[in-house]
């Protein structure tokens, strides 16, 4: 059993939330949080060995963008031990500019590419989930518009450069 213990600033404000683990292929832990202060949240990836020792952290988005929070949903690995992290991003300076957003890494902890889905919606609800079918990268989500209304968004990515190769998007 590895247990890691997370210590940090004793700030009330401080977001740190879980989100998912899973194991890749060689049986090393990856583990996503999130963690942000003032409204703000920052995308955590930490990679371990299954001994518990730290491989690599990244966070995205990669500079301290102030105004920018990132909310991740769901994590899956490929055969190649690629990590695709999906989620929301949010401009909190103009609450209308958010995007559903996948990121591919590399098994080394290098970002590959960046897809970003725009939709204007008050709310991301039911979360965001993936699947690996073939040479594409599955994503589907549903969200709630400015007008209230509930949609869901289905995407077909590529698996190499992470374009969108086709995209369903319907009312529920």
């Amino acid at each position: 059993v590895i247990c890691k213990i997370y210590t940090g600033p004793v700030n009330y404000e401080l977001k740190n939330d879980s989100r998912s683990i899973i194991l890749d292929f060689e049986n090393n832990i990856i583990v996503s949080h999130q963690s942000g202060v003032g409204g703000g949240g920052k995308l955590i990836l930490n990679k371990y060995s299954n001994e518990g020792d730290t491989i690599w952290s990244l966070k995205y988005p990669e500079a301290d963008s102030v105004g920018v929070s990132f909310f991740d949903y769901d994590l899956i690995i490929d055969e190649e031990n690629n990590i695709y992290v999906t989620g929301g991003n949010v401009d909190l300076n103009n609450n209308q500019n958010r995007h559903l957003v996948t990121i591919k890494i590399s098994s080394e902890g290098e970002f590959i590419w960046t897809n970003y889905y725009n939709v204007i919606l008050s709310q991301a609800h039911g979360g965001v989930k993936m699947l690996i079918k073939d040479n594409a990268l599955l994503v589907y989500g549903s969200y709630i518009t400015m007008s209230g209304d509930s949609k869901y968004v289905l995407q077909e990515l590529n698996l190499l450069n992470g374009n969108t190769e086709g995209v369903i998007e319907k009312s529920i």
